[in-house]
């Protein structure tokens, strides 16, 4: 898959996803980054490097559905997520959910 298929099934699930940061006053929105590459070696050499993803899920919302949406996208997708964080966030003073995955 590639990083723009990737998006596009964010996308489908909210359309108010972004990349690296949405647009001010936004209360319920998507934000995806990389932030690294997963790397697989054979032969003496990188046979693979595949980006590492984080999501940022931001609702002002207890209990969005949106979280469900974008996670059973990710199994559609067949990418296997983490949840890294979930609950009230008062930097953003929403509620906020970080999945980390990477894009295979």
């Amino acid at each position: 898959m590639t990083l723009q298929e990737f998006e596009a099934a964010l996308k489908a699930v909210c359309p108010e996803t972004y990349e690296l940061a949405a647009p001010k006053g936004l209360t319920r929105y998507v934000v995806w980054h990389r932030y690294g590459k997963q790397s697989s070696f054979a032969d003496d050499c990188n046979a693979v490097d595949l980006p590492k993803v984080q999501i940022d899920i931001v609702s002002n919302v207890a209990d969005d559905p949106l979280v469900d949406g974008i996670c059973g996208s990710l199994w559609l997708a067949c990418l296997p997520y983490s949840v890294q964080s979930e609950g009230y966030d008062p930097d953003y003073n929403a509620y906020r959910t970080i999945l980390q995955l990477v894009v295979i």
